[in-house]
Protein backbone atom coordinates (compact mmCIF):
# COMPACT_ATOMS: atom_id res chain seq x y z
CA UNK A 1 0.00 0.00 0.00
CA UNK A 2 1.15 3.70 -0.83
CA UNK A 3 2.51 6.01 2.18
CA UNK A 4 0.42 8.40 1.60
CA UNK A 5 -2.79 6.89 2.45
CA UNK A 6 -1.74 6.41 5.95
CA UNK A 7 -1.33 10.25 6.38
CA UNK A 8 -5.11 10.34 5.42
CA UNK A 9 -7.29 11.22 8.48
CA UNK A 10 -10.46 9.00 8.46
CA UNK A 11 -12.56 11.59 7.32
CA UNK A 12 -10.33 12.11 4.58
CA UNK A 13 -10.35 8.33 3.35
CA UNK A 14 -14.62 8.03 3.90
CA UNK A 15 -14.44 11.02 1.15
CA UNK A 16 -12.65 8.89 -1.10
CA UNK A 17 -14.98 6.15 -0.47
CA UNK A 18 -18.18 8.22 -1.30
CA UNK A 19 -16.09 9.70 -3.99
CA UNK A 20 -15.57 5.68 -5.55
CA UNK A 21 -18.83 4.60 -4.76
CA UNK A 22 -20.53 7.85 -6.91
CA UNK A 23 -18.39 7.29 -9.54
CA UNK A 24 -16.75 10.69 -9.48
CA UNK A 25 -19.75 12.45 -9.61
CA UNK A 26 -19.41 15.77 -7.34
CA UNK A 27 -22.94 16.52 -7.69
CA UNK A 28 -23.95 12.87 -6.06
CA UNK A 29 -21.51 13.46 -3.34
CA UNK A 30 -22.90 17.14 -2.56
CA UNK A 31 -26.05 15.64 -2.58
CA UNK A 32 -24.63 12.92 -0.40
CA UNK A 33 -23.14 14.80 2.06
CA UNK A 34 -26.20 17.68 1.79
CA UNK A 35 -23.75 20.33 0.97
CA UNK A 36 -23.22 22.37 -2.41
CA UNK A 37 -21.47 21.82 -5.49
CA UNK A 38 -18.93 24.35 -4.46
CA UNK A 39 -18.40 23.21 -0.69
CA UNK A 40 -17.73 19.48 -2.93
CA UNK A 41 -15.20 20.91 -5.44
CA UNK A 42 -13.21 22.82 -2.39
CA UNK A 43 -12.50 19.74 -0.71
CA UNK A 44 -11.84 17.40 -3.67
CA UNK A 45 -9.05 20.25 -4.56
CA UNK A 46 -7.92 20.16 -0.91
CA UNK A 47 -7.47 16.50 -0.98
CA UNK A 48 -6.02 15.96 -4.43
CA UNK A 49 -3.35 19.09 -3.65
CA UNK A 50 -2.41 17.17 -0.28
CA UNK A 51 -2.49 13.81 -1.77
CA UNK A 52 0.47 15.26 -4.33
CA UNK A 53 2.30 16.77 -1.72
CA UNK A 54 2.35 13.65 0.53
CA UNK A 55 3.12 11.44 -2.97
CA UNK A 56 6.23 14.46 -4.00
CA UNK A 57 7.66 13.75 -0.35
CA UNK A 58 7.78 9.86 -0.56
CA UNK A 59 9.29 10.52 -4.04
CA UNK A 60 11.72 12.70 -2.68
CA UNK A 61 12.66 10.92 0.14
CA UNK A 62 12.93 7.52 -2.13
CA UNK A 63 15.27 9.47 -4.93
CA UNK A 64 17.18 10.60 -2.45
CA UNK A 65 18.03 7.55 -0.27
CA UNK A 66 18.77 5.93 -3.85
CA UNK A 67 21.57 8.69 -4.85
CA UNK A 68 22.95 8.46 -0.84
CA UNK A 69 23.02 4.15 -1.24
CA UNK A 70 25.26 5.02 -4.27
CA UNK A 71 27.17 6.96 -2.21
CA UNK A 72 27.51 4.49 0.41
CA UNK A 73 28.42 1.86 -2.43
CA UNK A 74 31.10 3.67 -3.21
CA UNK A 75 29.68 3.99 -7.26
CA UNK A 76 30.06 7.84 -6.93
CA UNK A 77 31.09 10.77 -5.02
CA UNK A 78 29.39 12.48 -2.57
CA UNK A 79 29.83 15.78 -4.34
CA UNK A 80 28.27 14.26 -7.19
CA UNK A 81 25.58 13.03 -5.40
CA UNK A 82 25.03 16.54 -4.10
CA UNK A 83 25.39 17.61 -7.69
CA UNK A 84 22.89 15.41 -8.91
CA UNK A 85 20.03 16.13 -6.00
CA UNK A 86 20.21 19.98 -6.20
CA UNK A 87 19.15 19.61 -10.16
CA UNK A 88 16.60 17.26 -9.55
CA UNK A 89 15.38 20.05 -6.78
CA UNK A 90 15.60 22.52 -9.57
CA UNK A 91 13.39 20.06 -11.84
CA UNK A 92 10.73 19.34 -9.42
CA UNK A 93 10.50 23.55 -9.11
CA UNK A 94 9.37 23.91 -12.99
Amino acid sequence: MEKWISNLSDEELAFIKVFILSSGSLKKIARYYDVSYPTIRTKTDQLIKKIKRLDDNENKKGFKEQIMNLVIEDEISLQAAEKILALREEELKK
